[in-house]
């Protein structure tokens, strides 16, 4: 019995981690692309800065 607890235990360690890594993973994606957003519009293209302008950062 107590190797089935053992597993139990390690199953939620094993999610709980996964999804602490998943949060920091796309924390950082965002905080990045914050940090670069006023530079956008000088590597964009026409179509994509129409879109670019649509998007209200305070928002985000």
């Amino acid at each position: 019995m107590s190797w089935k607890k053992g597993l139990s235990d390690f199953s939620k360690t094993e999610k709980r981690n996964y999804c602490d890594a998943c949060f920091n993973g796309v924390y950082l994606m965002l905080d990045s692309f914050l940090k670069v957003y006023h530079e956008l519009p000088t590597i964009l293209a026409d179509e994509q800065k129409r879109t670019y302008l649509k998007i209200v950062r305070d928002e985000m």
